[in-house]
């Protein structure tokens, strides 16, 4: 399918820590060239990589710089092209408890009794 080999191998061995029960998480991205910017939907998230939904243009071996929720851009390279579905692997991997920070926003709000 065009996805490295490392990206199977975060998979299998359970670093990719997304909920599939939780909300969308959305960033921006900022391209390289021309310094575009648009609005990603992420999918996974790990502390080396994102899987993202809705790019265009971007290429395995681009940089870009991805705006999570209450973080500075992170500076990361696409590692594989899936049509409209980017792997991109973080220059610096992120702290495991800001991962852990960044998937409590995905969590739905909890109800308080009535």
């Amino acid at each position: 399918s065009g996805r490295s080999s490392t990206s199977r191998r975060a998979r299998k061995s359970g670093q990719c820590a997304c909920s599939r029960s939780g909300r969308p998480l959305n960033a921006t991205v900022q391209f390289r060239k021309g310094n575009v910017r648009t609005n990603v939907q992420i999918l996974d998230i790990s502390t080396h990589g994102v899987r993202i939904a809705a790019i265009q243009g971007l290429r395995i071996g681009d940089t870009c710089w991805i705006r999570l929720p209450q973080l500075e851009p992170q500076q990361a390279k696409v590692v594989w092209v899936d049509e409209f579905v980017v792997g991109c692997q973080f220059a610096r991997p992120l702290h495991p408890s800001v991962l852990d920070n960044i998937l409590r926003l995905r969590q739905p709000a909890s109800r308080k009794p009535e």
